[in-house]
């Protein structure tokens, strides 16, 4: 199926689960001449509407592990949309254990089964579904290390007054601290490269949109475009979040250190 679709080299490795993610892949062949050219099975002949005219587009990308200590493999999405046939084609590979695995099934099923044609017309409109599904996968990890990190920083302000505490429990709130240390600073690397993926996303997509030939489809264009936006200021703000928490552990943890003294 691989060789059918003519999937790109550099996403096979990707296909089980890089430990160390690469940039996401944006490709795009051209056909000077309209004359027939594809990476994989052979295409319907394009009528050349401008000198250089755009004939595939692909997008890949493997996207972060929200759930560090789970073993599973995380989403790697490969997206191949061909302008001649009018087609696109998606590969999605995860681990059936993946927390949102059927959940995105759920949604990519509903999508295709209640939208209109003119709003799944876009070849993005999957992957951002998938990102947003990721983003709602990181809160079940941000959320309960938010909820740690405030609880003992609620600790350490009852210390400061007291001064009763014993070195026991100074201890065991350092200890604490520097769980959530080694937490936060995975998830910060996961929340940039949430924000890249979108970023190249978007830079795909704007050049997908300023190569159709047709402009019937502006609606679901603008749509997806829209979305892509909305889920790189999300990244981002999740990660501006995440770097507060961090700032607020390590100035607890200078605190605890004083205490100790």
């Amino acid at each position: 199926m691989v060789e059918y679709l003519g999937v790109s080299p550099q996403f096979l490795s990707s296909m089980l689960g890089e430990p160390e993610y690469w940039a996401p892949g944006d490709f795009f062949l051209h056909d000077q001449h309209g004359s027939n050219k594809s990476l994989g099975k052979p295409t319907v002949p394009l009528v050349c509407f401008n000198l250089l005219t755009m004939r595939l587009t692909e997008f890949f990308c493997q996207h972060p592990r929200w759930q560090m200590h789970a073993k599973n493999t995380p989403f790697s999405v490969y997206m191949k949309h061909d302008f001649g046939e009018g087609t696109t084609s998606y590969i999605v590979m995860a681990d059936r254990s993946h927390p949102r695995a059927q959940c995105i099934k759920r949604r990519i099923s509903t999508c295709f089964s209640t939208a209109s044609t003119a709003d799944t017309q876009d070849p993005f409109m999957i992957h951002c579904l998938i990102v947003e599904e990721t983003l709602v996968d990181a809160k079940s990890v941000v959320t309960p290390l938010r909820l740690e990190l405030y609880n003992q920083l609620d600790q350490v302000d009852e210390c400061i007054p007291s001064h009763d505490r014993g070195k026991a429990d100074l201890e065991l709130m350092t200890v604490k601290l520097h769980y959530i240390s080694r937490m936060i600073d995975p998830l910060i690397a996961n929340a940039d490269m949430t924000g890249m993926i979108m970023r190249h996303m978007q830079a795909s997509h704007d050049r997908y949109s300023d190569s159709l030939p047709v402009p019937g489809i502006s609606n679901a264009t603008t749509k997806t475009s829209d979305s892509i936006r909305y889920l790189l200021e999300s990244a981002e703000s999740q990660k501006r979040w995440l770097v507060s928490y961090k700032s607020r552990k390590d100035a607890t943890m200078n605190l605890v250190s004083l205490l100790y003294e």
